[in-house]
């Protein structure tokens, strides 16, 4: 599944690759909020015989499916990220790869620690902290749910400065893994004057 899979560049490059490149018969959904994206996106399948891609009128938290192996998000805006790692939580998913942007949540929450004031005082400074900061609890949140987790540069800044990617591999849920992160993330957020970190709130609405 293709979370916020927009002109769907990626959704019909994946599909060639895995079914054409690689042969491997997959099943591939883009689920996106905007119903012309997703009308076209759906002609231009149909016109490729591409049988086993399709698009779906839906925001990430409407949509449904009983499962899923792999789910991806090409810069889902801000929380859109969270609704994908919530949503890929519940559908039990193997592999999750995300490459988020325009990290705003945080950004209209955060205390810089006194310590840190004098580096972090300019504007600039302080919204890359929280692209950081949000980009680093959502690590630690899928870490706390047996994920082998990574997060990279995945393309030069000279094309994108939106270039983080954040990687998710299924490994072995532990109660006291996930306790201990639990504690991680608390103290994180405190640190930093978090009331709440949005990911947080989804996940918890949607068990």
């Amino acid at each position: 599944v293709d979370f916020g899979s927009g002109k769907s560049y990626l959704t019909f490059a994946l599909y060639d690759y895995f079914n054409e490149r690689l042969g491997v018969k997959t099943k591939i959904t883009g689920v996106e909020q905007r119903a012309d994206l997703a009308e076209i996106s759906n002609k231009v399948s149909d016109e490729c015989g591409f049988k086993g891609l399709k698009f779906e009128n839906s925001a990430i938290s409407s949509y449904n499916p009983k499962k899923t192996d792999i789910v991806i998000a090409l810069h889902a805006c801000d929380t859109a990220t969270d609704d994908a790692i919530a949503k890929a939580l519940k559908l039990d998913a193997e592999i999750i790869i995300l490459a988020p942007c325009c990290q705003k949540y945080v950004r209209k929450q955060i205390h810089i620690p006194e310590t840190l004031e004098s580096v972090f005082k300019h504007g600039i400074l302080e919204e890359h902290l929280s692209s950081f900061i949000t980009d680093g609890l959502r690590a630690m949140v899928l870490e706390s749910y047996g994920y082998n987790t990574k997060v990279f540069e995945f393309i030069s800044g000279d094309h994108t400065s939106k270039n983080i990617m954040i990687t998710a591999v299924k490994s072995e849920y532990s109660e006291d893994n996930y306790l201990n992160k639990v504690v991680e993330i608390e103290k994180m957020k405190s640190e930093f004057g978090l009331k709440d970190f949005y990911l947080d709130k989804i996940i918890q609405s949607t068990k």
